[in-house]
């Protein structure tokens, strides 16, 4: 019988009973505002989910580097400062926004605990309250 590469005592174990907070992910919606001026558009976003989840704040501060410019030698810093459990579903991008207690937030990264496509981890940066303009 084969043995399998995967240690299940290092996975990390996340109970969805502890999912208790609702978030709204949603995406953004563009279309005409004006069919006379065709370079006028409106901006909003439409909802796309409404998972259960757990919520954790970066109180650390700690920022992460998000690749490196070989040529400048900079990277791209990221910092986070809520992360948002969910059980795992497709389509959920960056270019998504969290919605939570009334606030925005931005999607920097998200992450699927070691490829097993149980839960994400979706880590945020506050925008502010939902009177935010899509655009900003």
């Amino acid at each position: 019988m084969a043995k399998s590469t995967i240690d299940r005592r290092r996975l990390k174990k996340t109970p969805v009973g502890d999912m208790r907070e609702r978030i709204l992910i949603k995406e953004r919606a563009v279309s005409p505002s004006d069919f006379d001026n065709p370079s006028a558009f409106g901006e909003a976003y439409k909802t796309l989910l409404q998972p259960w989840c757990i919520v954790k704040t970066n109180i650390s501060g700690r920022s992460e580097f998000d690749g490196v410019n070989k040529s400048t030698g900079g990277g791209v810093i990221l910092s986070s400062t809520h992360i948002f459990t969910i059980r795992y579903c497709k389509g959920i991008t960056s270019q998504n926004i969290v919605e939570y207690q009334g606030n925005n937030y931005e999607i920097n990264r998200i992450v699927d605990p070691e490829e097993r496509h149980m839960y994400l981890e979706l880590n945020c940066k506050i925008l502010g309250d939902k009177t935010i303009e899509a655009n900003q």
